[in-house]
């Protein structure tokens, strides 16, 4: 069993959060943004509004508005967790069969086939949860992660990979 501390600021949280944000929609961001910017462009070439150039440009700039939101509040709700959860590290214990998480609030213990695998972020670790889809996930800043313990997630989600 491998036993660590992590203590996450709002900087490490804002930077992780913005990375899987990137990771997860920066493609749908721009391909909205060059439609939106294709459609103003195209009606200033016709000297008209024709209202399907309209409708696209105004689709695009709420899509990008979304996305952008999803992003800010992804940020916003980890760090109400940040404040809810106070300055005390999070404690992780890594067992044969099991993650365990101490934390101000209470004890959590979750059997690895509740989890779904690893990604690398430039400045974290996130340990996805089932269903992928729920996009629900433990972030481990990586300057914090002693190697040990990276060790030990890498080789367990490494042997899941089906061959």
């Amino acid at each position: 069993m491998i036993a660590f501390d992590i203590r996450h600021t709002p900087e490490t949280l804002r930077a992780a959060y913005t990375a899987w944000w990137q990771r997860r929609f920066r493609r749908p961001y721009y391909i909205a943004g060059v439609i939106g910017a294709g459609s103003v462009l195209a009606m200033f070439l016709m000297r008209a509004a024709p209202w399907p150039a309209v409708a696209l440009t105004t689709a695009s700039v709420l899509v990008m508005a979304f996305l952008d939101s999803m992003r800010a509040n992804a940020v916003r709700i980890a760090q109400l967790q940040l404040d809810v959860l106070g300055t005390e590290p999070l404690r992780y214990e890594i067992g044969e069969s099991v993650l365990r998480e101490q934390s101000a609030l209470g004890n959590i213990e979750a059997y690895w086939a509740a989890f779904d695998g690893l990604e690398y972020l430039e400045p974290c670790l996130l340990l996805r949860r089932k269903p992928r889809d729920a996009e629900i996930f433990i972030v481990f800043p990586r300057d914090q992660l002693p190697p040990e313990a990276l060790a030990l997630l890498v080789a367990r989600f490494e042997q899941a990979k089906p061959a």
